[in-house]
């Protein structure tokens, strides 16, 4: 079984964030090259597509097998997370002043709790690692681990990201 630590893929986020926001039932969108209808996550990926959360890369791929950085699962979220303006335009982190292209994604999920940095920065190139994904879909879709669901066995309960894994 692999660690909860490792890095998510676009494939996985894509595929809990779609059965999240549309269940499984969409529409065909444009086709990726690189993504078959045997793909195993297709419909989420169409899904997602064809709601306007995701584009691909110009050359008319998307890439699946690719990491994400925490700068596009902002973005995807700001996308998909209906947010209020932002109340401020003071600058928090250091790795990402006003100019910075994801600036307004950041800063609308971290004045609402959804994502931090540490250290004054945001690291907004990094990967994502699946215990910071498990605790930015908790908060973004209000998850919350209920009294029947099944913790995963390699996340120790006096872990910071426990409660995120366990509503995963």
């Amino acid at each position: 079984m692999k660690k909860i630590v490792s890095i998510f893929s676009w494939t996985t986020l894509l595929l809990l964030a779609s059965f999240i926001l549309f269940g499984t039932n969409q529409a065909s969108a444009k086709e990726f090259k690189d993504v078959p209808k045997s793909h195993p996550n297709y419909e989420a990926i169409q899904a997602m597509q064809k709601a306007g959360y995701i584009g691909g890369y110009p050359d008319g791929t998307f890439r699946p097998n690719e990491k994400i950085s925490r700068k596009h699962v902002a973005q995807l979220l700001e996308k998909a997370v209906k947010l209020p303006g932002l109340s401020s335009s003071k600058v928090i982190y250091t790795d990402v002043p006003k100019s910075h292209p994801y600036y307004t994604p950041i800063m609308k999920l971290s004045q609402a709790g959804i994502v931090g940095g540490s250290n004054g920065k945001f690291n907004p190139n990094s990967t994502i690692t699946r215990i910071q994904m498990a605790k930015v879909l908790d908060l973004a879709f209000d998850l919350h681990m209920g009294p029947y669901q099944r913790p995963f066995e390699d996340v120790n309960s006096n872990h910071w990201g426990y409660p995120h894994a366990s509503a995963m």
